[in-house]
């Protein structure tokens, strides 16, 4: 696979997995804590695990076919 199509791959991954991530903490407090705060840290961490995860996967499959 090109390194290029692996890079993009990631970055539009982990910034799909931070934003979903950091609406769904957003909405959660705002719901059942009554404060409308991101959990940042929580939304860079997997962010970056479902970046790595699904573009790991990608390319290992790619590879296969």
């Amino acid at each position: 696979m090109d390194i290029k199509f692996l890079i993009i791959n990631f970055v539009v991954t982990f910034v799909v997995g931070f934003v979903v991530t950091a609406l769904t903490t957003w909405v959660w407090g705002l719901l059942f804590e009554g404060a409308a705060q991101v959990n940042w840290t929580l939304a860079l961490a997997l962010g970056l695990a479902i970046g790595i995860a699904l573009t790991a996967a990608n390319a290992i499959r790619g590879k296969q076919s």
